[in-house]
């Protein structure tokens, strides 16, 4: 009998190494540079990160306030990092304190800036439970997506409580 031990995703491993430049490959410098200049001002980052929904069906965009969030994230020292899904059809406009990454760009390298993970349906916070840092999930359309869409598992039984539905 063969065993094998677990011990991550790859793509994990820049969590945990040293920052080293290929780790930007793919990247949005820009976005990236404005991240880690927030860091290190002492801005607490929030990384936004939904899953994808059809076009018919309402969209991360049109269920915020954007210049509200933007107002919160500047009354309380905050970055907000949009990053969509790559399918994401909506455009978000840049904000003071909102910046949106590129949809096709890889967001690992700077999940481990994101003081903070704000997401929904999204597997990506299965990879961002490795930092021990607080995620907040939105699932402000759960009962349509449930109905519509589905997930693997009990949504409730694997996300902890409460639910940001606001």
């Amino acid at each position: 009998m063969k065993e094998a031990v677990l011990n991550g995703q790859p793509r994990n491993d820049v969590f945990f190494g040293t920052n080293v430049g290929f780790n930007l490959i793919g990247c949005d410098g820009a976005t990236t540079e404005k991240i880690r200049s927030a860091a290190a001002a002492g801005k607490r980052v929030v990384l936004y990160s939904p899953t994808y929904r059809p076009p018919a069906e309402i969209q991360p965009a049109q269920a915020l306030d954007l210049d509200e969030l933007n107002n919160f994230a500047l009354r309380h020292g905050l970055l907000i990092v949009w990053k969509a899904h790559p399918k994401d059809g909506i455009a978000v406009q840049e904000r003071e304190a909102l910046v949106v990454m590129d949809k096709n760009a890889d967001v690992y390298p700077v999940m481990g800036y994101a003081d903070c993970m704000i997401t929904d349906y999204s597997s990506i916070y299965m990879d961002y439970i490795l930092l021990d840092r607080p995620i907040i999930f939105f699932p402000y359309d759960l009962e349509h997506y449930l109905r519509k869409r589905g997930v693997q598992h009990d949504y409730n039984a694997i996300t902890p409580d409460p639910k940001c539905l606001t």
